[in-house]
């Protein structure tokens, strides 16, 4: 099995959202919608939910809730962080009691996670605020992006930025709707050049999903098991 490096994260579909940073500031994997909209080109995946879960469970086990709480009570967090990177996938369990099995994991690591709660969306955000502003402090490859490391705030978009982010790309034919009976049968890449939605319904700041899912199902104020999501980032005055 291929080991997953140490922050990967930085690597991630992360977006900026709010004030503009400098040239080259910008966050890495993104699609640019304007002076000052990033976003992500594709959902949060399969790998990096699963990331997300190890990073968790890491936490639990050492008696803390948040990264940052970590981060504030040790000295050796890089060294920590390499150690779980580093480490195989395992069978991991999310809030709700879903299993996550690595097998799954393995074959389809740039599919969208789906079945997820809200709650468990919302924490993956803010979790991600916290390793990218870390990876932003501590990494010399970031140096430039140290001013900005204490102000980004990744959250769920709302559903107008979705619709504003399809519309922009589809005039400049740059948006990829990737069809696809079920999620395995999903044709997914590892760094997608294109705006990229799927046949799934994604989370957003309001009760309101956006997007039509592969089963028909109009975008209502219940989560369905082809429900997803993607985040926004914020960089904070």
């Amino acid at each position: 099995m291929q080991k997953i490096p140490v922050f990967l994260f930085s690597f991630w579909f992360c977006v900026a959202f709010g004030q503009k940073m400098e040239q080259g500031i910008d966050p890495p994997g993104t699609i640019q919608v304007n002076s000052e909209l990033y976003i992500d080109k594709t959902p949060v995946t399969n790998l990096m939910f699963m990331e997300y879960l190890k990073v968790k469970h890491f936490l639990a086990g050492k008696g803390f809730q948040t990264f940052k709480e970590y981060q504030e009570s040790t000295e050796d967090t890089i060294k920590s962080l390499n150690y779980l990177y580093l480490s195989p996938l395992v069978n991991l369990e999310t809030a709700h009691g879903e299993i996550y099995k690595k097998a799954y994991i393995e074959d389809y690591k740039y599919h969208p996670v789906l079945g997820i709660t809200k709650e468990e969306a919302e924490d993956y955000c803010s979790w991600r605020s916290g390793m990218v502003s870390y990876l932003w402090q501590t990494n010399p490859k970031h140096i430039a992006k140290r001013d900005y490391a204490s102000r980004i705030n990744y959250r769920l978009p709302f559903n107008e930025e979705l619709a504003a982010a399809k519309n922009y790309f589809q005039d400049k034919e740059q948006l990829l709707l990737v069809k696809g009976k079920n999620p395995v049968r999903f044709k997914t890449t590892k760094n997608p050049k294109d705006f990229t939605l799927f046949k799934i319904s994604e989370y957003t700041q309001t009760d309101t999903l956006y997007g039509e899912n592969y089963k028909g199902i109009v975008p209502e104020s219940f989560p369905n098991d082809v429900t997803g999501f993607r985040c926004v980032c914020e960089i904070l005055s």
